[in-house]
């Protein structure tokens, strides 16, 4: 009886204690599955950062001078502050054609082998050359005058392909109100620009337009390259030009201390597009501000790569105009200006 008694009180505890296993198997099962289910509605920083796509963007330049480059870094932070910033889901791959015309191609081809997200292109060569090597790849172009003369949109308010952007048309009415003010006896106008840059061949023939509802006269010096500023400026000079109206041509902006030079010798106010001209040594400009102009297109490529379709979306222009006067140039000239641009200007050096 009492053997019996014994082993009835193993059997109990044997029975006790399997119980006890199985209650801290659920236990551990329910706690783990929790677990995964917390983790799952809630991933960790690194789960987020893997999942986060990363874009590649293709950025081609036609030459390195300073309003390019304003328009690069403005490109870029406009970028950032859309949401896409290097080094966390943005690449960015920056290349520099040097004025080569095959260097373009070969970079273009380059980013279309790469099969880019986005190709923002600085210039209207850049723009036609990156165009015409992709029909599929989104193109987001910044520093072009007119892209439906450039043939790379079908309108401004309706691109129709896989370009749209933002353009720097000139103000010609705001310029050549100013040069009216600021040189007020001008008759012969001097404008040095590239023949073979479309943009540039655009600007002159609306610089001819305004210039006849002023009454002046235009003379061009045409150049093919920038190491002909220098003297095309100088036979301009001799023709006896009253004043040097600069367009944003990009051969001319790379040589605009020699074309500076030429209108200080000879005492002739330069009225140009672009604050770096301004800054090379021109007298003053009224014009778009460059980095705006890329932060603009920074916002729209950030559109793009948001699912925006750049058929749809119109060309725009920058509506901000800025008004740039370099102090030492106007102390050689001796010259006076009207309080209307100088209470604003930006002056420089």
């Amino acid at each position: 009886m009492k053997k019996f008694k014994v082993c009835l009180l193993v059997l109990l505890l044997v029975c006790l204690t399997l119980v006890g296993c199985s209650s801290n198997t659920t236990n551990a099962a329910n706690t783990t599955n929790a677990s995964s289910q917390v983790a799952a509605e809630n991933p960790q920083p690194e789960q987020e950062q893997a999942e986060q796509k990363l874009y590649k963007v293709g950025i081609i330049q036609l030459v390195e001078h300073p309003s390019l480059d304003y328009v690069r870094e403005g490109i870029i932070r406009g970028l950032k502050d859309s949401g896409f910033e290097q080094n966390k889901n943005l690449i960015i791959d920056y290349q520099n054609a040097q004025n080569d015309q095959s260097t373009l191609d070969n970079i273009a081809k380059k980013f279309v082998g790469d099969r880019v997200d986005l190709i923002i292109s600085i210039t209207t060569p850049a723009t036609q050359i990156v165009a015409a090597n992709t029909s599929d790849i989104p193109i987001v172009f910044s520093a072009v005058t007119d892209p439906v003369s450039a043939k790379v949109v079908e309108s401004w308010e309706k691109p129709g392909g896989n370009v749209t952007g933002v353009s720097d048309l000139n103000p010609f009415e705001a310029q050549f109100e100013m040069l009216q003010k600021v040189v007020p006896h001008a008759k012969k106008i001097g404008i040095v620009y590239n023949t073979s840059e479309v943009n540039s061949q655009v600007q002159v023939e609306k610089a001819r337009e305004f210039a006849a509802k002023h009454g002046y006269e235009i003379i061009v010096g045409p150049i093919y390259n920038s190491s002909e500023v220098l003297t095309a400026s100088q036979t301009l000079a001799s023709k006896g030009i009253d004043a040097f109206y600069v367009i944003t041509d990009n051969t001319v902006a790379t040589s605009i201390n020699s074309l500076a030079k030429v209108a200080i010798d000879n005492k002739i106010p330069a009225i140009v597009a672009e604050d770096s001209q301004v800054e090379g040594g021109c007298l003053i400009s009224i014009g778009i501000d460059y980095n705006l102009h890329g932060y603009q297109a920074g916002e729209m490529a950030a559109r793009v790569l948001n699912g925006a379709n750049p058929a749809d979306m119109p060309v725009e222009l920058q509506q901000d105009l800025m008004v740039v006067i370099n102090r030492e140039t106007q102390e050689a000239l001796g010259i006076e200006l009207p309080e209307e641009y100088t209470k604003q200007a930006k002056y420089v050096p």
